[in-house]
């Protein structure tokens, strides 16, 4: 999937954490910030299962979370 948006001014990393339904990390990542835009391609470990997903995203004091379904 893509991560694609902007940040604040300033922030210069953004932390990805995925975790299933229990809780379970399946993906954790850092990437840069260019010009406060983000557009990063993540790519899931192959074992992922179908199922319902939490993505987590930090940069600074900001914290957002989506929800991601896998169906494969």
């Amino acid at each position: 999937f893509t991560i694609t948006g902007s940040v604040a001014a300033g922030d210069d990393q953004l932390n990805i954490l995925v975790t299933d339904v229990l809780g379970q990390v399946v993906y954790t990542g850092k990437r840069n910030i260019q010009n406060g835009s983000v557009n990063e391609q993540v790519a899931l470990p192959g074992n992922a299962a179908n199922g319902i997903y939490l993505v987590t995203l930090t940069s600074g004091g900001d914290r957002v979370v989506f929800r991601m379904v896998v169906d494969k």
